[in-house]
């Protein structure tokens, strides 16, 4: 009797393992439960009633209710209360023996939770991520501005130095009161255009004239004396970073490096171009630009 005993005593730990198995499963992967779990293990009273107490806790007092609710987002908070819907119809299944029903009912409301807890998380990280990527192009907004009035105090009539001017700081305040309103999207492309204006007055300065600003070219070297052109631009945003911030010491030798590999594949270029293969210049051209983009962003001015 006594061995009996122990045997059905090992039988009821076996089965709440089994349920406690079954609560981290579905706390796990509310998909492979949808699609797996009924295959996995049995749909009994233990289990069902077991799994219900885990979701009744999961729709009302979990950091999942706490992070729908402090989001305040309407399709979120409506799954929620469709969830607790869900949970307390099933308990009323498991009341009346149906435990199928139950089970079929809790599983949605675990699905609906985890669904919306998932994509509010996915929506916090993008949010903070476009905030730094609008905080970075803003102070690089900032910076080429600075720079701007100071170089243009010689080179520039006063009526094209404060028409450049406004258009950037329009920018800028239409990109402040973008992020006021939470359109990081809409601030940025703002802050893009701002950006663009700078950039062109900055190097307009360098270069004494307006630059090529159409993309449309009649032959390859039209176009590769436009990317000549816009890589002297670079070269100079990058004398100005590098003149107008401290970078740390450490940035300092990759700033090297990346310049010694732009001016080597500018070099590529120049080769290439007088070999008559422009198009070959054109693409190594790029790729030196791209070396000094690295550059200026390790400089501190963000580049889009």
């Amino acid at each position: 009797m006594a061995r009996m005993n122990d045997m059905a005593s090992g039988r009821g730990v076996t089965s709440l393992l089994a349920g406690m198995i079954a609560i981290v499963v579905i706390a796990a992967s509310s998909e492979a439960l949808a699609q797996s779990a009924e295959s996995r293990l049995p749909v009994n009273q233990q289990t069902t009633e077991q799994k219900a107490l885990f979701l009744e806790n999961l729709v009302s007092r979990s950091q999942s209710v706490r992070k729908i609710e402090e989001a305040g987002d309407a399709a979120a908070l409506d799954a929620l209360a469709k969830a607790q819907g869900l949970v307390d119809a099933a308990k009323a299944d498991l009341g009346g023996g149906d435990f199928a029903s139950a089970n079929v009912k809790l599983n949605e409301a675990l699905a609906l939770v985890t669904e919306h807890t998932r994509r509010l998380s996915q929506d916090d990280i993008t949010r903070r991520h476009d905030q730094r990527r609008y905080q970075a192009l803003h102070g690089s907004v900032l910076a080429l501005r600075d720079a701007y009035v100071r170089v243009a105090e010689e080179d520039t009539g006063e009526e094209a130095r404060a028409s450049t001017l406004q258009a950037i700081d329009d920018g800028l305040a239409e990109g402040e009161r973008l992020a006021d309103a939470v359109d990081l999207d809409g601030a940025i492309g703002v802050l893009r255009q701002a950006y663009d204006v700078a950039t062109t007055a900055v190097s307009d300065l360098r270069e004494g004239k307006t630059v090529v600003s159409s993309l449309n070219f009649e032959t390859p070297e039209e176009e590769y004396d436009y990317e000549i052109d816009r890589h002297d631009s670079h070269r100079y945003l990058l004398t100005l970073a590098l003149s107008e911030n401290a970078p740390h010491p450490s940035f300092l030798e990759e700033i090297g490096r990346l310049r010694q590999q732009s001016d080597d594949l500018r070099a590529k270029a120049e080769a290439q171009a007088a070999g008559g293969n422009f198009e070959a210049g054109i693409r190594t051209l790029d790729q030196a630009t791209g070396q000094l983009i690295n550059a200026i962003r390790m400089a501190g001015i963000y580049i889009p």
